[in-house]
């Protein structure tokens, strides 16, 4: 004979009350003839996060007296006392009083089903117990919850919508996206949502809405709420959605190939533009100081000379007049403005457009290197003498596909040769770059906060080397580094020493430098900001800073920046160095005159932020300086040149750089530690370097980045 199956927690109630009749427990609605034995009634088992709350009431006739309430689940019994006030029994039961309802609560169980029996002893006359009854409860999963309402794909990006929630807090919880399987971004899902807060009663703050970019086509979004406490994190779904191509392009095409400053007081303007709905000539209105001259193209070309202007610097932007669209359908039209150019007029005359002249080139190894996907900053550049280049990172990391942190190293070096200077043959023990340069010596203190002692590349010169080999001489910045991007604190600078052989290049060998002089310059006198040569003599560039301490997070003022001077082989002494005083060179430090003004406070493009680079450009003939303007991350680069190290330098050319201006979520990616890079310079064009922090969004990866910008310079 077959024997059904029952439910295993139905037969465990049943049992347990078999067990309570056996053992003279009243059930919960069995008679008590005596009169003696406690009445009660088991109002509900409410499921809680790790448990339940077991509600009801229960008195014994013989006493006006709370009593207590056992309450058993998986061999474990809690007691409490029916000692609430409950009005309704109160009126029922004049004569015992109200003061008997009980609220006790269970914890320590597991997520899922789980039987529950509830009973009270006797007290008193009488030897019956009451049982108040058994049942299931489920107890509910620790782990979060929520759903993904939406993803919305636009041209070139993708909007993921939806909620989550952690049962254990009513605060927000964080929510990872993944895109094709890779992490593209961790945000708090905290927006207002009263729905979730009426239906959970955890608060409104669980919804989540997190734009990210996304090239054309189908991709894989996935979603991931993240636990608190107990449980584990859960997996909210996954989509496939195609991201549709943007509308075709029926703006007028081109660029600005030259600014440059002409004799008389004039600047010419050149470049291309073409419009897809016309062969005819296209109308190009070139403003200079927002004063409009138009212009038509011949041969989808434009060229002309405005004069008249003064002395100093004039804004030149150009835009093309668009045709009309003769296309049907959704389409992009109207005028196409191009970032606005500066020509500088003087004795030293400059003239840029303002704009790379063609995408950014990165600086790295190449595919199918092991580090070929290496995330580094700071990007500081030595042209040897035979043409390669040694290059000097601040930080260089790499994830892997799941976003964990494969290495993270401090200040490293790499060698590129003559004929791919971007293209760096990188050492890779172990899958991972090697340090350049460590302390030696006596070291420097750092606060609890900041606890770790790094080197990081300021700037660095080819001077004279022995034979037919260069010497490299580096000054680094000693830091003390904290978890977070900006919790950096200077502790002065020190000269860096790497002697090179070209007759033994170190492709793909370790770089490792010597250190000179551990503290050449103090907090508050770091020359070697920047640095430049002449041959004969080492430049030092120093830009004051707020002290850092308590509540400085970022400077809110930079500069001004003073230059001094010392022959190259006694760079590493600092009694041998002497400072420019606006007339002279002089021993007398504090004697030094501003080379740059600095920033009073807010926004000031003039200034640089943290770190400039100073170079000679033999292409143009003049030392160029290059910066990151404030606040330090932004969408450019500002640019000055000189005849001479210590000046007089001229007023400031801005260059915009595309992809600086990413957004992934609520947080953006800019771009920071524009720098020169002479050794990519050509007749009209200027070679710059910065960082940007987001060529890649799944997983996020930044990348050092180099430029070619139209640069004339007229002496």
């Amino acid at each position: 004979m077959r024997v059904p199956t029952w439910n295993r927690w139905i037969r465990a109630a049943l049992l347990a009350l078999a067990a309570a009749a056996l053992t003279g427990c009243l059930g919960p609605d069995e008679p008590d003839p005596t009169g003696n034995a406690p009445i009660g009634h088991l109002d509900g088992v409410i499921p809680v996060q790790g448990g339940f709350r077991a509600v009801g009431w229960v008195a014994d006739p013989n006493t006006t007296a709370p009593i207590e309430v056992t309450v058993s689940s998986e061999q474990r019994t809690v007691v409490g006392l029916a000692d609430r006030d409950r009005p309704d029994i109160g009126a029922a039961l004049p004569h015992l009083g109200p003061w008997h309802g009980f609220d006790v609560l269970f914890t320590g169980l597991s997520p899922g089903p789980h039987q529950v029996c509830v009973w009270a002893e006797n007290v008193g006359p009488g030897d019956r117990a009451r049982a108040l009854g058994c049942t299931t409860v489920t107890v509910p999963s620790l782990d979060p919850f929520g759903a993904i309402d939406a993803i919305v794909p636009t041209p070139g990006a993708l909007r993921v919508d939806g909620w989550a929630i952690d049962p254990e807090t009513s605060a927000a919880i964080e929510v990872g996206v993944l895109l094709d399987g890779a992490p593209a971004l961790v945000e708090r899902a905290d927006l207002d949502r009263p729905d979730l807060g009426q239906r959970y009663g955890l608060g409104d703050a669980h919804g989540f809405s997190f734009p990210f970019p996304a090239t054309t086509g189908p991709h894989q979004v996935c979603a991931i709420a993240s636990n608190v406490g107990a449980g584990a994190a859960t997996w909210l779904g996954c989509q496939v959605v195609d991201v549709p191509a943007p509308p075709p392009d029926r703006r007028p095409a081109g660029s600005v190939t030259a600014v440059t400053p002409t004799a008389g007081s004039g600047v010419r303007v050149q470049g291309t533009a073409a419009d897809p709905d016309t062969t005819g000539p296209l109308t190009v209105r070139i403003e200079v100081d927002g004063t409009p001259h138009d212009v038509s193209t011949v041969g989808g070309a434009y060229d002309t000379t405005i004069g008249g202007l003064g002395a100093g610097s004039h804004q030149v932007c150009v835009t093309a007049l668009d045709a009309p669209s003769a296309g049907g359908g959704a389409v992009l039209t109207g005028d196409r403005t191009w970032p606005c150019g500066t020509a500088i007029l003087g004795a030293v005359s400059v003239g840029s457009s303002g704009a790379p002249a063609g995408p950014p080139t990165p600086v790295g190894p190449a595919a199918g290197h092991p580090l070929a996907g290496i995330d580094r900053d700071a990007g500081v550049s030595v042209p040897l003498r035979d043409g390669s280049v040694l290059w000097l990172f601040g930080d260089s990391s790499q994830v892997d596909r799941s976003g964990s942190l494969r290495y993270f190293v401090n200040n490293t070096a790499a060698w590129a040769p003559a004929d791919s200077p971007n293209v760096t043959q990188d050492a890779a023990p172990g899958g991972a770059p090697v340090r350049f340069v460590s302390p030696v010596g006596t070291p420097w203190s750092c606060p609890a906060d900041r606890p770790t002692r790094a080197m990081w590349p300021l700037s660095a010169v080819r001077t004279d080397g022995t034979g037919q080999r260069d010497v490299v001489t580096a000054f680094f910045g000693n830091v003390c580094l904290g978890d977070e991007p900006l919790e950096i604190e200077p502790r002065g600078v020190a000269l860096v020493r790497w002697t090179y052989d070209p007759a033994d290049p170190p492709a793909g060998e370790p770089i490792t430098g010597t250190v000179v002089t551990q503290h050449l310059f103090p907090v508050g006198h770091e020359h070697g900001t920047a640095a430049t040569t002449d041959g004969t003599f080492v430049y030092g560039y120093d830009c004051e800073s707020p002290p850092d301490g308590p509540g400085v997070e970022w400077p809110d003022r930079f500069g001004p920046c003073t230059v001094g001077r010392v022959p190259v082989a006694a760079a590493g002494t600092r009694s041998a160095w002497t400072y420019w005083n606006g007339a002279a060179w002089t021993s007398n430090e504090t004697s030094a005159a501003p080379v740059i003004a600095g920033s009073s406070g807010g926004e000031d493009p003039r200034a640089p932020v943290a770190s400039l680079t100073v170079s000679w450009d033999e292409v143009h003939g003049v030392y160029v300086m290059a910066y990151s303007p404030w606040p330090g991350f932004t969408d450019r680069i500002s640019v000055r040149v000189a005849p001479a190290p210590q000046g007089p330098w001229s007023d400031v050319v801005e260059v915009a750089l595309p992809g600086c201006e990413d957004a992934v979520g609520r947080d953006g990616f800019l771009c920071y530690a524009g720098t020169v890079q002479p050794q990519l310079s050509r007749p009209g064009l200027l070679g710059l370097g910065y960082y940007d922090q987001l060529v890649a969004v799944a997983p996020n990866r930044g990348q050092y980045l180099t430029v070619g910008v139209p640069f004339t310079v007229v002496r």
